[in-house]
């Protein structure tokens, strides 16, 4: 992700930008996911942080997108996305293996628990007691059972 709207798929072993994924809003956070099916299909998922509206931030969305590699390049299809349903923009994005779903936080002091399929919330985790801090990164470490 970055701080100009874009995020960008890279080959690491050449150092290449393949593509960029674009029309976000401010700053972006990308997370992998991992295949939907057998095929070579690749996903990602993205957040970003929204734009400023007077004294309100809006349009702060999350985008599942399909990465199918093609010669070169790699085609980037916009496979569902959902949009403001935090309070504040969203800092940070992350993908559980062991609940496979996708986790986001926010300035609003949530996380939000989504599915993979579509970014819908699933669950919203609130801070325990007083007034909640922004958020502004997250990591899942699994299950320590």
């Amino acid at each position: 992700g970055s701080w100009d709207g874009t995020a960008r798929i890279w080959d690491i072993s050449t150092w290449t930008c393949l593509a960029t994924l674009p029309g976000h809003e401010n700053t972006v956070s990308v997370a992998g996911l991992p295949p939907k099916d057998e095929t070579k299909r690749r996903r990602v998922a993205t957040a970003s942080a929204g734009v400023a509206q007077g004294n309100v931030i809006r349009g702060h969305s999350v985008r599942i997108w399909t990465l199918t590699p093609e010669s070169n390049s790699v085609r980037c299809e916009l496979a569902a996305q959902t949009s403001d349903d935090h309070a504040g923009p969203i800092r940070d994005i992350c993908y559980d293996f062991d609940t496979d779903a996708i986790y986001t936080c926010s300035n609003d002091g949530t996380v939000k628990v989504r599915s993979v399929e579509d970014g819908t919330c699933l669950e919203t985790l609130a801070f325990p007691t007083g007034e909640a801090p922004m958020l502004l990164s997250l990591g899942v470490v699994g299950s320590l059972a």
